[in-house]
């Protein structure tokens, strides 16, 4: 803890040390003593007898060292009472993450807990030099400019939002609760208060934020872009009805065909998202299993299936090593980069390449998947990964990038999307550990 001129602690304001109430005593006892000897050596010298002044002397003593020894040994049980509370308040307040401080009018830090170092990275040394509002928050004109206005209308306690900074300009959002605190006649000297660290909360609050705008998306999802394809099923199903009771000429031959392509169209793009939607509700989930996987061998199982096969694509991969993973979260991150690039190939010429990249760190893991189409539209390059944002032309459920972002995440990594003579998704996974 580091406390520079702290004249607002309660009780120790006026509070001098201990050595200096014992030679207190001391010099009161010698005075009342001195005192009384000069009496009765004045009594003595106008023809008292000696022994009658000697005892006056010892009586009056007496009579001052049992008035002065309960008063000095009361006094020292009281300052060794408080010693102990303030040591006691001193260690919760050390115990304490968030900062406990005292301020004056003038915004100089008069005292602050153990955590201010921690949290904004000063040494107690120079909180000791003396620092002001103006070294710990970015906004200190609004703090001073509250405090003369609670003064003014005499708000005792307050609580608000501020951003702190650290001593590397860094900087963090805090809510700062507290309370004037009062001299003996009355009159306001100060604040005493607690500033808390609201990273966490702002990030979930963003979180919160994000995961409302994908319920938005899901509603819009289940009320649209699943309602289409089934209602086409359902439309195609009456229409073949009818004409099965027609003569099968040749020509109603082929509109039941036309008419089954669109059913089974309608199918397969209900079926994908009713597929993705229980995917996207565990991608964010801890992996139930761990185990060193080939990466290779994964997207070789990925490549050689049939519903993402597609004439004149060209796969180019290196050796993509191992990963301490889930194999399904894998196969999933994979699979959806790699659907993803084949839709938005660039025709005969196609080429998708699934590289390992150089990585600093031995635990982490860099990969890019890059197709050679037209690229991720400007428009929607920035919430690429929000959910069912998604190509006017070719996207499909717009859910898969999605997952692959919050998969990515589950292991410590992060992922980017640029254009570079095509779409490239690079993103980084670390070996998970419990």
């Amino acid at each position: 803890m580091t406390i520079r001129d702290s004249r607002l602690s309660a009780g120790s304001r006026d509070l001098l040390p201990p050595k200096f109430y014992r030679w207190l005593f001391i010099g009161i006892f010698a005075f009342a003593e001195s005192a009384t000897l000069i009496i009765d050596l004045a009594y003595w010298s106008n023809g008292d007898t000696f022994r009658s002044a000697a005892i006056d002397f010892f009586i009056s003593s007496a009579l001052v060292l049992i008035l002065v020894l309960p008063t000095y040994y009361i006094l020292k049980r009281v300052l060794v009472k408080y010693k102990e509370n303030e040591h006691k308040y001193r260690e919760l307040a050390d115990s304490l993450p968030e900062i406990v401080f005292e301020m004056d009018l003038e915004g100089n830090l008069l005292y602050v807990s153990m955590s201010a170092l921690t949290l904004q990275g000063y040494n107690q040394e120079e909180f000791e030099k003396g620092m002001t509002v103006t070294d710990v928050l970015v906004d200190w004109e609004k703090s001073l400019t509250d405090l003369k206005t609670r003064v003014d209308n005499e708000i005792q306690a307050a609580r608000g939002e501020y951003t702190a900074k650290r001593k590397n300009g860094t900087t963090f959002p805090a809510i700062i609760s507290s309370r004037l605190v009062y001299d003996g006649e009355g009159k306001v000297v100060g604040l005493h208060g607690v500033l808390t660290d609201i990273t966490g909360q702002k990030k979930a609050e963003e979180r919160l934020k994000r995961m409302n705008t994908e319920l938005n998306g899901y509603a819009h999802t289940v009320s649209h872009d699943l309602k289409n394809p089934i209602s086409n099923v359902a439309f195609g199903c009456e229409v073949l009805q009818n004409l099965l009771d027609l003569p099968l000429t040749d020509q109603n031959i082929t509109y039941i065909k036309e008419v089954a392509d669109v059913i089974i169209n309608g199918s397969v793009k209900a079926a994908a998202l009713i597929d993705e939607l229980p995917l996207l509700a565990e991608s964010g989930q801890v992996p139930k299993e761990i185990e060193n996987v080939d990466v290779d061998e994964e997207v070789r199982l990925i490549i050689a299936d049939k519903s993402l096969q597609a004439d004149g694509v060209r796969f180019n991969t290196n050796d993509l090593g191992t990963v301490v993973a889930s194999p399904t979260h894998i196969y999933q991150i994979f699979s959806n980069l790699i659907s993803n690039a084949v839709r938005f190939t660039n025709g005969d010429e196609s080429r998708i390449d699934i590289l390992r990249l150089p990585s600093e760190e031995g635990s982490v893991h860099r990969f890019l998947v890059k197709d050679n189409g037209p690229g991720i539209p400007e428009e929607i390059m920035d919430k690429i990964f929000i959910l069912f944002t998604k190509d006017k032309e070719k996207g499909e459920t717009g859910i898969g990038l999605s997952i692959v972002e919050r998969m990515v995440k589950v292991y410590g990594g992060d992922i980017r999307t640029y254009n570079d003579n095509g779409a490239c998704f690079e993103f980084s996974l670390k070996d998970y550990t419990q």
